[in-house]
This record gives structure tokens, sequence and C-alpha cells, in this order.
């Protein structure tokens, strides 16, 4: 008997707050003195069908009921202590104050609290007299927020597509990773649908993220060395990093040249995913540190390794380590040039002497020098002619060489520049399209594609000149010879 009373007294709350007669003058003055004193405000919309809009949509509406009722902070009792302040200025006192809500505002609280309670009642109605209802009811809830969040998504998703298309923004630093990885949780049953994978990176949108994503997915980490890793670059052959300074100076130099996005794993995974932009080009190659100045290089401040994935995701700006192949040559050539203050290794690119071990002393007294390995192979690498115009050289006064061989170190060091570039952009373009078993390959952002297209240009001309460049310097070589015998 309890029991039926209660879903009686249920019922009948339920059927008060919905049913009104419009008939009878003095229910619609009770349902206007209610609203008013109950401070709410009621909405009612029928259903309907329409077409139109911005794109054209089909809209359709079930229509509705909703109470929207203000929620208050009420304060009983207000009081503020006494306080005393002094200082070498004076001395403030304040002997504090004390109030209390009155018979009308505790009337309104009264009433705000009905009205904040009637949303409750009726979930409490339903409850009791219809629980099937109450599920469609949370059901019909949770779907229109699935709906909502979806629709959020899909149009965030196309406002990057359009940003990605135009080149505004690359497409590792934004949502689209998230995206892909939501739908990955899900596909992989992580989660138990999309929308359940979404609603994980609203408070982290790295939560489907697998702290060894770099280990499936060469876009994962910092994706140029995990290409070049993943696909072998170091581990064969093909590419002789010995004349770059070895593995990590090539990646540094590579780096530079084309630039990385780095999609943050493992210890790094809180870190900001970011696009690291090229900060080289060709003549970088060639020039390397410029005497009387400086410029940097791109490095891995969290170390880097040849066969580790993970490595290089925390990328900065270093003091440049590249010598350049013009300093390069004129090293082979003439020596370690130490005339002027550069910090180089190789010493300064700008030739002012000839050194004892240089391939100018070797060739004016063959029997009296002995070359190193590296001079050694790269003279046995010229051709007839090369060595003839050296042999020719040679012969002239000193500050003749030095002033010629500095001419003959810049067109050597710029071929000897464009065969590297050609080498770097041939092992990364075939590291971004070697298949990885059963690891995915990463894509070539804008950016990068277009930084390889320009160092690929400018290597292709300097190589397609060789010739004319050439027989320019040995016009000038054999015009220098001949001045210098007249003299």
């Amino acid at each position: 008997m309890m029991k039926l009373k209660k879903h009686i007294v249920a019922t009948s709350f339920a059927i008060a707050l919905f049913c009104v007669t419009p008939n009878h003058s003095n229910e619609v003055h009770a349902k206007v003195d209610v609203a008013k004193a109950m401070d709410s405000m009621w909405n009612a919309t029928t259903p309907e069908f329409s077409k139109g809009g911005v794109n054209g949509a089909y809209t359709a509406s079930l229509g509705g009921l909703n109470a929207r009722v203000p929620v208050r902070n009420i304060q009983i009792v207000a009081f503020d202590p006494p306080r005393l302040e002094a200082g070498c200025g004076g001395i403030d006192a304040y002997f504090g104050s004390f109030s209390l809500i009155s018979t009308e505002n505790i009337k309104q609280a009264m009433g705000a609290i009905i009205s904040n309670a009637a949303g409750y009642a009726l979930n409490l109605a339903l409850e009791n007299v219809c629980p099937s209802c109450r599920t469609i009811y949370y059901d019909l809830q949770d779907l229109t927020q699935k709906v909502s969040i979806d629709a959020y998504n899909t149009c965030q998703l196309g406002s990057e597509a359009v940003d990605w298309i135009s080149g505004k923004m690359n497409p590792s630093n934004r949502n689209s990773v998230s995206e892909t990885e939501n739908l990955q949780q899900a596909n992989e049953g992580h989660s138990k649908d999309l929308h359940d994978s979404r609603i994980k990176t609203q408070g982290n949108p790295k939560a489907n993220r697998d702290d060894n994503a770099d280990a499936k997915d060469a876009k994962y980490g910092n994706n140029l060395l995990n290409t070049y890793i993943s696909a072998g670059v170091f581990s064969t052959d093909n590419l002789q990093t010995d004349i770059f300074g070895g593995d990590e100076e090539f990646f540094k130099i590579a780096m530079s040249l084309i630039g990385t996005n780095i999609l943050t794993t493992g210890s790094n995974k809180e870190n900001n995913d970011t696009y690291v932009g090229a900060i080289w080009n060709f003549q970088h190659l060639v020039d390397g540190s410029p005497t009387g100045s400086e410029f940097t290089i791109l490095s891995c401040a969290d170390g880097f390794s040849s066969t580790q994935t993970n490595k290089c995701q925390n990328v900065q700006h270093k003091q440049n380590s590249w010598s350049g192949t013009k300093r390069y040559v004129i090293n082979l050539l003439l020596g370690k040039q130490s005339g002027l203050s550069d910090n180089d290794s190789m010493g300064a690119s700008i030739a002012t002497k000839i050194e004892p071990d240089s391939i100018i002393a070797y060739i004016r007294n063959p029997k009296a020098v002995q070359l190193d390995s590296t001079r050694r192979a790269f003279f046995d690498s010229l051709s007839p002619l090369d060595k003839e115009i050296l042999s020719q050289v040679a012969q002239l006064t000193d500050t003749a060489v030095i002033s010629t061989s500095q001419t003959i170190s810049e067109f050597y060091a710029k071929q000897l520049a464009a065969k590297l570039a050609q080498a770097i952009v041939q092992e990364t373009r075939q590291a971004y399209t070697t298949q990885l078993g059963n690891k995915k390959h990463a894509d070539l952002s804008q950016n990068q594609e277009q930084a390889l297209q320009k160092l690929e240009y400018d290597a292709k001309q300097v190589l397609q000149n060789s010739l004319h460049d050439n027989k320019t310097l040995t016009d000038l070589i054999a015009e220098t010879v001949k001045l210098a015998k007249q003299s």
C-alpha cells in the first residue's frame, strides 16, 4: 500500500508539471502565478520540417518542452571581521560589520530552491513510474551528445583539410593526428567506439597515443630520423657519411636542409608536437660558417642514435659544426689556414698561406712531402686535366698560388656540395617511399617537399654549368700563368 501511494504521489507530481488545460482561466492564472513565484521560464515547440539555410540543408524538429531555472547562491549571513593596520605613516583601524538576510530575500530564496528542485522531482517521478521511459530519456541525451560532438569534429576536420591544402598548416601538427589516433584506438578495440575514443582526447589530445608509437609508425618521434633508421639509411653502404663527419653530422645537415615533423612519444609525449622548418640552403653546404660570422645548425638536444627511433624529439639551434665544402677543399690544396681568427676545426675559409703538408706543396716537391690519406684520395680522384692545371699553378709565386687556389677551391667546392646535396635528396626520397614491413611509413610534408625540390634544383644547376665554369676556370688559370711568366 505504501509503495502504491508513493507511485500515486510521484505520478501526480509529474502530471501536475506537464498538464495545463487552457479552457479554464483560473488554471491559466494559476500557471502564471506559479511560473512567476518559481522564477522560471517555460517554452514549448511543435514538430516542424523545413529546407533552407546556408547549405540548403533539410531540418526536422520533433518539438519539445524546455524549463530554464537560474541557479542561485544564497548568502544568509555576511560578516567582515575587524582589522588593524599600523605603519610609519599612521594607524588604520576598522571595527568590522555584520549583516543578516531579510525576510523578503528568504522568500525569494525559497522560491529559487523550489524551482531548482522541479527538474530533480521530474527525474525521480520517471524513475518510479516509468523506468523504461527514464532509460529512453537518458539514451536520447547520450545520442544527442554524440551527434553534437561528432558534428563538431567533422566541421573541425573539414576546416583543417582546407588549411592543409592551402598550405596554412602542416598535417602533423594539429587534430588530424589526434583523429587518426582516435580511429586507430576504436578499430583496435582499446575504446568501445569512436565516440568513446574522442571523449578521451577532450582533456588530453594525446590520450590515445601509444608511448611506443614511433616503433609502429615512422611519422612519430622525429619523423625524419625515424624514417632514415626504419629505411636502413645508416646501416647500408649506399651512403658514406664520413665526408659529412659521420651519421649524426649527416643527419643534422639533412634536417637543417629539409626540416622535420615531431610527434612526441615515450618520455617526451607530454611535450608539444612541433614542425621544425629548414634553416639552410645549398650555399650553406658550400660556405659552412662564414669567416668573421656565425650561423646555427639544427641539433638533437635529447641525443642522437642511428638505431633508436625515439631520439631527437627535442630539436634546438646550435652553433654550426659544418665547415663547408669550400673550407674542406682549401684545407686539401693549401693546408689549414690559420691566418684569420676562425674557430673552425678546418681553419679559415680565406687562403693566406701554403702549408708544407698540402697538395700544392706535394706537387712542388713530391719526394719531400707525404700526403695523408684524405689528401691522397682527393688528388687521385682528379682528372688528368685538373692535375695539369694544379701543376701549372704550383709553379707560380706563393702570392699567385694562394690567389689562384682560392678561385679553384670555390669551383671544386660547389661541385662537391652539389654531389652531397644530390646524395641527401636521393636518400631522403628513397627512405620516404621504401616499404617498411609492418611499420607504416611517413609522408613528406609540403614544406619538406619544397625544400627538397629547391635543393635538387640548385645542385642540378651547378652540375649543368660545370663544363662552362671549368673552361672559364682553365682559361683564367692559363692567363694567370702566362702573366706570371711574363713578369
